[in-house]
């Protein structure tokens, strides 16, 4: 079984990275209670039935990953013709793609994305909030695009986001601080 490992522990949102590898337990969402106030969340992605993918995230749960995560496994279970037009099934590659990008930009306080299947078995990720609209697709696990419009400021972009993560990072960080 293939699994990743994301340790937080005293470090800033930004330097929240990838540590370690270690297997887990049957597939499942499950968050449960560690020593003092540390909780853990894990989950495991059904990548191949012969070989699940799973995630564990340790430190204080960030508000968006357990809706996040569940909505995921979700669109996992999606057969091929989810939609009745031929829709491929929802690539565990993409969903794994997509948990670790947010990982890596999302705060612990960022709103939860809607997490949403394309028909070429991809995920697009969306928030349509706080005066602001941002929408992140993984058409493959290694080409990923996004969009933002901020009706408030009038930033606007559309780019390629498979190598450079940053305005994806900031749009994030301008949607967390506004209430």
């Amino acid at each position: 079984m293939a699994t990743e490992t994301l340790e937080r522990e005293g470090i800033t949102d930004r330097e929240w990275q990838r540590t370690a590898t270690e297997a887990l337990s049957p597939p499942q969402t499950m968050l449960t209670a560690l020593a003092g106030s540390e909780w853990a969340i894990t989950w495991q992605l059904p990548a191949d039935p012969a070989e699940p993918l799973g995630k564990r995230v340790v430190g204080v749960p960030p508000s968006w990953a357990v809706p996040t995560v569940e909505r995921m496994a979700e669109l996992l279970s999606l057969p091929p013709n989810w939609d009745s037009y031929g829709a491929l099934q929802i690539d565990h590659a993409c969903v794994n793609a997509a948990s670790d990008l947010l990982c890596g930009v999302m705060r612990a306080t960022s709103p939860v994305p809607s997490v949403v299947p394309t028909c070429r078995g991809g995920v697009q990720m969306e928030w349509h909030m706080r005066g602001a609209d941002l929408e992140v697709e993984f058409f493959t696990p290694a080409h990923v695009r996004g969009y933002y419009q901020d009706r408030q400021s009038g930033e606007s972009w559309e780019a390629d986001l498979s190598s450079d993560v940053t305005p994806l990072a900031d749009a994030i960080a301008t949607l967390t601080q506004r209430e």
